[in-house]
């Protein structure tokens, strides 16, 4: 199970007593709440880039049909479990195509901002 949004203490909490294996939460989330859970070491299996609040992301890699129960469940929880978790169920899906067309354009830069000095073309 994975979980992100604003349950970042509680997603620590479900690992360290090994309610789930893995959860989802921000760096800096990561890094104001792990202190409480001392001398409990986490390990970071994967760092991505920021991905909005309360978005719920399903990879491709899942088969469509467990994709579709996954939805369907998310679509018919609680009030009181969506907000919560810090998602608005049956919410229309934001158009990213500009800020998809964005980063595509500045990945390039990326990899050259520190650099001195940078070229940024």
């Amino acid at each position: 199970m994975i979980i992100s949004g604003n349950c970042s203490q509680t997603v620590l909490e479900w690992i360290v007593k090994g309610e789930v294996v893995a959860g989802a939460l921000s760096k800096d989330e990561f890094d104001r709440d792990r202190s409480q859970f001392s001398p409990a070491e986490f390990r970071i299996i994967h760092t991505s880039r920021q991905i909005p609040v309360g978005s719920v992301l399903v990879s491709p890699k899942v088969e469509r049909n467990q994709q579709e129960l996954i939805q369907k469940a998310m679509s018919e929880v609680s009030p009181d479990l969506a907000q919560e978790a810090g998602y608005i169920p049956n919410a229309k899906v934001p158009d990213y195509n500009f800020l998809i067309a964005l980063i595509e354009k500045v990945k390039p830069i990326e990899a050259r901002i520190r650099e001195k000095p940078a070229r940024l073309f």
